[in-house]
């Protein structure tokens, strides 16, 4: 990950971060990104998508969750950031704007569109002979890594690559979570 790229990256993750109500400090000098929780650190980031922290700081239930959320956001904003860098740009009739294409099947699109509230991502079905884009779904921040989640999962069903039918809706998940609880 060159300067820029990794710019980009702890900018995006600090704005997820904070989404969460946890609070990320300047980079260090070594490179990492400080993530505190209730003025205590929690820990580290790094430009790899993965954290470091000490085990004394995640001592009881309430740090200790906040610590896996933590990592969870900075793993899946890692990995769409790379999708980010890695994908071409998206052209479309009357298109404006930096969108990128990480993702493309059966004339359904996924694209990310850096702003400086977060990276928001859009769902749109490709038309007139895949110059077009209609039928667009925005998942906006700040939103952060549930953002990105969402709109995956609508691409994958959009596009037909997931039947619909095999996702939970949230009120069968609850009564899942109730059951297995």
């Amino acid at each position: 990950m060159n300067a820029d790229e990794k710019n980009r990256y702890f900018q995006e993750l600090t704005l997820n971060l904070q989404h969460e109500g946890l609070v990320v400090k300047p980079e260090t000098e070594e490179g990492l990104l400080p993530v505190e929780l209730d003025g205590q650190r929690l820990c580290l980031a790094l430009d790899t998508g993965s954290v470091r922290y000490w085990r004394e700081d995640t001592a009881d239930d309430h740090r200790s969750a906040a610590l896996d959320k933590a990592i969870s956001i900075t793993k899946t904003t890692a990995e769409y950031m790379r999708q980010m860098e890695a994908a071409p740009q998206l052209t479309a009739s009357s298109l404006m704007g930096d969108y990128r294409l990480p993702a493309d099947s059966n004339d359904v699109v996924l694209a990310g569109h850096p702003t400086r509230y977060g990276v928001q991502f859009v769902t749109w079905e490709r038309v007139r002979k895949r110059t077009g884009l209609n039928a667009g779904n925005c998942y906006r921040p700040p939103g952060g890594v549930d953002s990105y989640t969402a709109a995956k999962c609508d691409f994958a069903t959009r596009s037909g690559l997931i039947p619909h039918v095999v996702l939970f809706t949230p009120e069968q998940l609850t009564e899942v979570y109730a059951v297995l609880g």
